[in-house]
């Protein structure tokens, strides 16, 4: 009975077996042993009460029966008995049973077992839905272990650093505050903490995760419909790239229900919501409908997030502004200027980065990726996305009278992009030297981002239109680089650590703002490069290191 190990549990054992392992389950949680008495107490109470010449399960249950006639509770163990410390009653909602976020609830198990691979909290995420797990929320732990988490991670900054954080508790305090997970990234939290407080100048990549116990570290558990694991571990953008294109299709496939259309070539299908609830497996659950371009056709799904939801819409709104305008786009696809020379210029860069060409000519995907150009040009007017008929209508007649013209415009542009390509590649160095292959390898880099094989279908025109000027800037650096090599390698690296700090905070954005906002600053980086190598080119604004780390810092700070 101590053990609670009978064939039928009546009310008293059923009562004291739940009460036991709701204790237990805090001291898992809260990673302690010491809250709990030993099986001895819990003998004692029951050799106090029940009578000694009872010995078999028969007597005992004619005695019980008879005794809680008079008190139904008389076999009842408490917490005050079991416990060798009071446990408060918010205890509980520091290890919560489930996290929240995206519209989704997400369940958590604990293991209190130094070494073993579950340590600490795993996050179990079904397949359809790991792509609404939020890597800045998740580095939040859960309130009963936040404190420590953050107090470790100080612990381990360098010690030039770690020496002017005191006293270390004040500080911990000023970032969890009442403990609860905010929308920022905590590691962004305490990099503004130390350099806004502190005075320190730190940046994320000071941060090692892998040196942090497994306990402080989410687990994440990617499990199937039935609720068997497909994948687990630490690292949860190494989870989402492996898995996240299968959870996407998951999602849209099980969840989309009347938004899952194909065959769309004209806008006959009322409003595109921003956001929907839908029903899944008992549960509210949040998607975002967006329009797909499938070449030939549009085809409406459910995407798993805003972010993505609205890129993928971009491009189904383009193809769909291309099908209905199909005529003016045959017209301008005869009209482009010194295509064949220009398609060799992209030959060229597409060989320098070794892409396959599947079943389109140069030619072909060139006059692909000027199509898409236009009519993303033409059609996008503003910051907001169109979402009904009426607006898509609208946006038509507007960029009807003006199609051919904005080809034009790009066409020219596109042009002064690849003779400017080619004028950077007869400039580079030979690589004569360690010195001058780390150089070209900085400067191919630089290249290889900037116009990757979709470049021209890819950028927004406002950047686009600067390109030449990028790259002209390019050839300033090559030209100035033999002059003064350890200066360029002092720049380049600090614009290296800027991009590592951009792309990642892009990757772990929590919002659509905060998204566009970084990838703003990242275009900077190419403004800071004419500031830096080719100042008689002029900047469309001011711009330095320390601007760059303001607005980095700004847009953080505000998700």
């Amino acid at each position: 009975m101590v053990q609670g190990e009978v064939r039928k549990l009546p009310p008293f054992l059923k009562h004291n077996i739940d009460l036991l392992a709701s204790l237990e389950s805090v001291e898992v949680r809260s990673r302690r042993y010491d809250l709990l008495v030993d099986d001895s107490v819990i003998f004692s109470f029951f050799d106090e009460k029940i009578p000694e010449d009872i010995c078999n399960w028969a007597a005992f249950e004619k005695w019980r029966q008879q005794i809680e006639k008079e008190n139904k509770r008389y076999l009842f163990l408490s917490k005050s008995l079991l416990v060798r410390k009071e446990i408060e009653s918010e205890t509980f909602d520091l290890y919560p049973d489930t996290i929240a976020m995206n519209g989704c609830e997400f369940r958590l198990d604990y293991r209190f077992e130094p070494g073993h691979i579950l340590d600490g909290v795993t996050l179990k995420a079904p397949i359809e839905l790991l792509n609404k797990v939020d890597q800045a929320k998740t580095e939040w732990l859960v309130p009963g272990l936040i404190r420590d988490k953050v107090s470790r991670v100080i612990k381990d900054l360098p010690k030039s650093i770690r020496k002017k954080i005191f006293p270390v508790s004040q500080f911990v305090d000023e970032i969890v505050g009442d403990l609860q997970p905010r929308e920022n990234s905590l590691y962004d939290l305490i990099i503004r903490g130390v350099n806004e407080i502190h005075g320190e100048e730190i940046t994320r990549e000071i941060f090692q995760d892998r040196n942090l116990p497994v306990h402080l570290q989410m687990n994440f558990m990617v499990i199937d419909e039935l609720g068997v694991e497909i994948e687990s571990g630490r690292d949860l953008a190494a989870l989402q790239k492996n898995l996240g294109v299968k959870a996407a299709e998951k999602f849209s496939s099980q969840i989309a229900g009347e938004f899952n259309k194909t065959g769309i070539t004209t806008w006959n299908f009322g409003e595109l919501p921003k956001r929907v609830e839908m029903s899944h497996q008992g549960k509210s659950v949040v998607g975002f409908p967006c329009l797909k371009d499938e070449k030939d056709s549009v085809s409406m799904i459910l995407a798993d997030t805003e972010m993505e939801a609205e890129m993928v819409t971009v491009g189904g709104l383009k193809r769909l502004f291309r099908l209905t305008m199909r005529e003016q786009f045959k017209f301008i696809a005869k009209k482009w200027i010194e295509l064949p020379r220009a398609s060799l210029q992209y030959a060229s860069l597409l060989k320098e980065q070794s892409v396959p060409l599947g079943q389109l000519s140069v030619q072909e995907r060139l006059n692909e990726q000027l199509l898409a150009a236009t009519s993303s040009q033409a059609l996008f007017q503003g910051d907001t996305l169109i979402r009904s008929e009426g607006d898509f209508t609208d946006a038509l007649k507007k960029a009807k009278p003006q199609i051919v013209v904005v080809a034009a415009q790009i066409n020219l542009v596109v042009n002064h992009i690849l003779e400017s390509y080619s004028k950077v590649l007869q400039k580079l160095p030979s690589n004569d030297s360690q010195s001058a292959r780390i150089f070209s390898q900085h400067v191919n880099a630089h290249l290889y981002a900037m116009l990757s094989p979709d470049f021209i279908a890819d950028t927004p025109y406002v950047y686009l239109e600067n390109f030449p000027r990028y790259l002209e800037a390019v050839c300033c650096r090559i030209d100035k680089y033999r002059s003064d090599p350890t200066r360029d390698e002092a720049w380049q690296g600090q614009i290296t650590i800027f991009e590592a700090q951009i792309d990642k905070a892009i990757e772990l954005s929590v919002s659509s703002k905060q998204r566009k906002s970084l990838i703003e600053i990242r275009w900077s980086l190419e403004e800071l490069r004419v500031s830096l190598w080719a100042q008689q080119l002029k900047t469309l604004y001011p711009i330095s290191f320390k601007r760059v780390e303001r607005a980095l810092a700004d847009a953080l700070s505000n998700a």
